[in-house]
């Protein structure tokens, strides 16, 4: 949420931002999924998903 609030930051690049993280987020969950080990750290694909739907607003 601190991309989402930064005012240095236009509307488009935070979005790009978030959606940049969601998609490396999923990747390894993808991966984790199809058996890679685990990297003991939980996902944060909630919370990417709630940053993006602030930045719809």
């Amino acid at each position: 949420m601190d991309v989402v609030v930064d005012p240095r930051l236009t509307a488009d690049e935070k979005r790009a931002i978030v959606r940049n993280w969601a998609w490396n987020e999923y990747l390894v969950d993808l991966a984790t999924a199809e058996g890679m080990p685990e990297n003991a750290r939980p996902t944060r694909l909630d919370e990417l998903e709630l940053a993006l739907l602030a930045l719809v607003q």
